[in-house]
């Protein structure tokens, strides 16, 4: 049996055998394929071959790029459900375009999909190796994620730097990665261990913080808000002061209320008009025995039924 999750180093064909038929989810390569820079024209055969050899692996989908004419047929009961179109708009090649062509055992009809991802980007400059065909992990991840779910087993025969195990890795899918180039199968392999540590780090720093919030002090509480939302001293203070005038408000309010609901003295309109902190900006008229008095609304006229306001 193959070990998945892993990259191994070895001829396609030859290891195909030791398979189990229809043990594999998907097929997701990129095999050699005719093309005008002249790049592995010896393997062309062994793309074409491995398209329909692993009809008899996967029990999904088998999904592959190829020039944009000259799209091989599937075999008798496989059909072509999509052909999806990724374009490179920083390539130096004539017809900067690729296809990407799914079959499935099932016959029915999928949205083509049109990509413009460039091969090279801010985000995914660290990460290029002196590949002649390596593809964007971004485009990689979609189409892992467009054909199986997670826990599924990915296959990739032509792995070549690895693009394919790594979107695997990121999107908790299994693989059967295999390369027989060793200089490939090393830069695959260091990719895959980066991103591992990456992953590593990353959940280390998540516990680290996790651990903080929980601690009992005060201080790393306050350290850690202060840390993560990256306020000055003066801006804390300034929250803080906001805070507890918000506070010192809503007590005069509450303490005012029931003073009005625990007396039963009759307020005439001076003493309405010296509430101190109205609620509402609105201007209400006040009828009292003085006539009609223009004042802001007071928090509790609810309290005070012989008044009747009018908005204007």
């Amino acid at each position: 049996m193959i070990p998945t999750d892993q990259v191994i180093e070895a001829d396609c064909i030859s290891l195909l055998a030791e398979i189990p038929d229809r043990s594999v989810t998907a097929m997701i390569t990129d095999p050699p394929y005719p093309n005008g820079m002249n790049l592995f024209t010896e393997e062309i055969a062994d793309g074409l071959a491995m398209l329909y050899l692993a009809t008899k692996k996967v029990t999904g989908h088998i999904v592959f790029f190829w020039r944009a004419s000259d799209v091989p047929r599937p075999p008798p009961g496989w059909f072509e459900i999509a052909r999806h179109l990724w374009h490179k708009p920083d390539s130096n090649s004539r017809v900067p375009y690729e296809a990407i062509v799914v079959w499935s055992r099932e016959r029915k009809n999928e949205r083509c999909r049109f990509w413009s991802i460039a091969l090279l980007s801010l985000r995914s400059l660290g990460d290029w190796k002196p590949h002649p065909t390596q593809k964007p992990v971004q485009l990689l991840r979609y189409l892992v994620e467009a054909y199986t779910k997670e826990g599924d087993t990915v296959f990739d025969p032509f792995v070549g730097s690895g693009t394919t195990a790594i979107a695997c890795h990121q999107l908790k899918r299994h693989f059967i990665a295999i390369e027989r180039n060793h200089e490939y199968v090393t830069i695959a392999r260091e990719r895959l261990l980066m991103r591992e540590q990456r992953a590593e780090e990353r959940k280390q720093r998540m516990d680290d913080y996790q651990a903080q919030r929980a601690a009992p002090r005060e201080e790393q509480r306050i350290t850690t808000v202060l840390s993560t939302l990256r306020l000055t001293p003066r801006n804390f203070s300034v929250i803080a002061f906001n805070t507890l005038r918000r506070r010192k408000r809503r007590t005069e309010n509450s303490k005012y209320q029931e003073h009005i609901s625990s007396s039963g003295e009759n307020y005439d309109m001076p003493h309405v008009r010296q509430i101190p902190r109205p609620r509402l900006g609105t201007s209400h008229l006040w009828q009292s025995a003085e006539g009609w008095v223009r004042c802001q609304s007071p928090p509790s006229w609810r309290h005070l039924p012989f008044f009747s306001p009018q908005e204007q």
